[in-house]
């Protein structure tokens, strides 16, 4: 089943049990998820629950000080921070993977680049 999905503000579009890590883009070191989450909960006010929601893409890490973006961190596994998603489950292709050819004209097509999202809930 695919599905165009909307959200009224940005949203992470995280890989459930596929979230690992996540590293400074600009030092490399660990900042781990529970920094990440941590910081997800200030943003929405203390929830816990629901859809993970940013207004401010913004952020200094903790390693190195840095002013970067969520996008800019690097994930274990990839994630996204978006308004708009397009949701596959049950995928019956025999390739799981989006080629990079594919994801570079859903690109095209929307006028930005595109990140795939393996999940696992």
């Amino acid at each position: 089943m695919v599905e165009p999905v909307f959200h009224e503000r940005i949203t992470l579009i995280d890989g459930g049990e596929y979230m690992e890590d996540l590293f400074c883009a600009r030092c490399d070191a660990a900042i781990g998820l529970d920094w990440f989450w941590d910081l997800l909960i200030a943003r929405n006010e203390g929830r816990r629950v629901g859809e993970p929601t940013i207004d401010d893409l913004g952020v200094t890490v903790p390693c190195c000080g840095a002013e970067l973006t969520l996008p800019e961190l690097r994930f274990e596994a990839p994630v996204g921070f978006a308004r708009f998603e397009v949701s596959a489950r049950n995928w019956t292709r025999h390739v799981w993977d989006l080629s990079d050819q594919e994801l570079a004209a859903v690109g095209d097509l929307l006028g930005h680049p595109v990140t795939q999202v393996h999940a696992h809930y």
